[in-house]
């Protein structure tokens, strides 16, 4: 399992098209399918973007996790760390925006 595919599967749990993913992260829509394809290697700040469109903690989109539970249901204690990291790293973020 790698990156794109996580990605992917949680694109679909959500409901999301390519299109509007592709779209929110301002580039070609070809090029987001090489990145669920697994096809480009994925910047942190990418990877941080497209864990914003997609509402999901950064973390999830690196676990097997993701792969096999749909982000809000049956967590495992794995997502629920996620997830309070994510909360957390939001806080942060809060705090040192201008």
């Amino acid at each position: 399992m790698h990156i794109g595919e996580n990605i992917r599967k949680i694109r679909e749990w959500k409901g999301y098209r390519r299109e509007y993913v592709a779209e929110q992260l301002d580039m070609h829509l070809t090029s987001y399918g090489n990145i669920e394809r697994g096809q480009t290697d994925l910047t942190v700040r990418r990877l941080l973007q497209i864990a914003e469109v997609l509402r999901v903690p950064p973390g999830l989109l690196l676990t097997e996790a993701a792969a096999d539970t749909p982000p809000g249901y049956g967590n495992t204690p794995l997502t629920e760390s996620l997830l309070l990291l994510n909360e957390a790293l939001q806080q942060l973020r809060k705090k040192t925006e201008p």
